[in-house]
């Protein structure tokens, strides 16, 4: 395991639906656009950082 936090975006369709679910099972945070992971890891740098709210 690494002390840097992970996430994962697969967003290449269907036939990469059992590579995301492996990471997902590896405990890796995993999002199917980059929109969507952007704003989670924009919510956990806050959070990390001591800042609250939108």
């Amino acid at each position: 395991p690494s002390a840097k936090p992970w996430i994962a975006v697969v967003d290449a369709g269907e036939p990469f639906d059992p590579m995301a679910r492996l990471l997902a099972a590896e405990g890796i945070p995993t999002f199917r656009s980059a929109d969507r992971a952007l704003r989670a890891f924009g919510r956990y740098a806050a959070v990390r950082a001591g800042r609250t709210g939108p």
